[in-house]
């Protein structure tokens, strides 16, 4: 199960997250699609088919 983090960026700039976990594959699952990308469910870091 996904849960929210509650970062907030409060600055002028672009907020820049860096992420470390303890698998190569990721998958996340949004409520809404994700720009540019489209999708609701991002597979990060999966082997080519």
């Amino acid at each position: 199960m996904m849960v929210p983090h509650g970062l907030v960026n409060v600055g002028n700039e672009t907020v820049k997250v860096v992420g470390f976990f303890s698998e190569s594959e990721v998958i996340s699952t949004f409520k809404e699609s994700v720009q540019p990308f489209g999708a609701a469910v991002l597979n990060q870091g999966a082997p080519p088919a």
